[in-house]
Order: C-alpha cells, then sequence, then structure tokens
C-alpha cells in the first residue's frame, strides 16, 4: 500500500486555499490542482509499505508525536519547484510554524530510516497545490495568511485513481497539548 505521513488542513483553510486557487486558475492552463479534501502538509513520503510493517509506522507516528507539542502554522506566500523558471509544482509556504514542521520531519525521518526506508531529501515546509503538465516559467500572485493550530499527526494511504489520488488517514496522534 502506498502510504506518507502528513499533517491536514482544517477545512475553513482548505475553503480559503480553494478560493485562491479559483482566483488564480484561469490564468494558468495544464495544470492539476490538488482536490481540497486532499490538501496536506506532506513530513514524510513512504512510497508503497508493505502491510506487515504498518503497525511499526504507526508507533514511529505516535514516540514522534509524544515529543512535540500542538503549535500554530501559518500559511502564506507562493513557490515553485524545482524553481519559477522551471516550475512543475506550485505551492504555498509555511511562515509561522515551518521550523516546528522541520524537526517533526527530522525526529520521523531519524525513526522511519530505522525501519529499512531509504533517507530522504532534505524537507521544505510547503502545501503543494497543483502540478503542472511540463515545465515552465510561473509567476503567480502569493496566498495569504491561512493561520491553524497543528494537533496531530496522520499516517495517510494514498489509492491511485484515474480521477486523481484519494487519501485516507489510516493513524492519527496528538501532539502534546500546551
Amino acid at each position: 500500500m502506498r502510504c506518507f505521513i502528513g499533517i491536514p488542513i482544517p477545512e475553513g483553510i482548505r475553503r480559503s486555499i480553494m478560493n485562491y486557487v479559483g482566483r488564480i486558475q484561469s490564468t494558468l492552463s495544464g495544470v492539476k490542482w490538488v482536490k481540497e479534501e486532499n490538501l496536506h502538509i506532506t513530513l514524510r513520503f513512504l512510497g508503497g509499505v508493505d502491510e506487515a510493517k504498518i503497525e511499526s509506522i504507526k508507533k514511529v507516528v505516535e514516540e514522534t508525536s509524544r515529543n512535540f507539542s500542538v503549535f500554530s502554522c501559518q500559511l502564506t506566500g507562493t513557490g515553485y519547484f524545482p524553481s519559477p523558471r522551471r516550475a512543475k509544482v506550485i505551492w504555498i509556504g509555511v511562515k509561522e510554524g515551518g521550523e516546528e514542521l522541520s524537526r517533526i520531519s527530522r525526529d520521523l525521518e531519524n525513526r522511519i530510516i530505522k525501519l529499512g526506508f531509504n533517507k530522504e531529501k532534505p524537507f521544505h515546509p510547503h502545501l503543494t497545490i497543483g502540478r503542472i503538465k511540463g515545465v515552465r516559467t510561473l509567476n503567480i500572485p502569493d496566498y495569504r495568511n491561512g493561520t491553524f493550530t497543528v494537533h496531530e499527526v496522520v499516517l495517510y494511504q494514498s489509492t491511485l485513481t484515474p480521477q486523481g489520488p484519494i487519501y485516507d488517514g489510516l493513524f492519527k496522534a496528538e501532539l502534546k497539548k500546551g
């Protein structure tokens, strides 16, 4: 099964992001926009996972979550991977909470590697909103100020379908209160 570990985005912020996408999508062709219900911040992509490892991964998510407290996250700005001139992915940046997300990601990375997963490229806190067919130069207006509280880390299953991926939360672990 295909899996990743991420931070869910509250409904109000997802709606705000989709309003932003609605304002810019008419100026951009060839972009596959992320569906509202699929908006999240990926902390660690796992890829294909043997079902026998799922319990160990849940334990990693639980142990990591116990090490971190609830925090505020502010989404703002827009960026592109790999660069504005060779854009393949459109994302919204993380202003407040980026360091916390990075620390959680590093903790997960250290634990996941011990389960036999390959090391991932360095984490860059962001929320993907679109994938571009081909490569091109982009310069779109910034998304502004979506602030929410991060309460949990989620292990997701990703099922690929012709209509796009479907993400199901397999396991949720709460961050420490206070």
